[in-house]
């Protein structure tokens, strides 16, 4: 089998496999359409949904803004 010949063949069975790729996700993108899957919309009431401050969210979340119950770590791990 010559170069030229052995090309065109890996040519085609690339350009086949990319139309049957290409349809199957024509046919995904059709289903999720359809059904809605995907389709959701996130309204936002500011950067802490629900909390008016950042300590608020933490405190809300971890018990404890200042976070006092850990201490003695290292100031800095690794670094220059």
């Amino acid at each position: 089998m010559e170069n030229n010949t052995l090309i065109a063949v890996v040519l085609v069975v690339l350009i086949a496999i990319v139309l049957i790729q290409t349809i199957q996700l024509i046919g995904i993108a059709g289903k999720l359409a359809v059904t809605g899957a995907v389709t959701t919309q996130v309204q936002s009431q500011g950067s802490y949904d629900g909390f008016s401050s950042y300590e608020e969210m933490m405190e809300a979340h971890h018990g404890s803004a200042s976070g006092g119950s850990v201490t003695g770590l290292p100031q800095q791990v690794g670094g220059c």
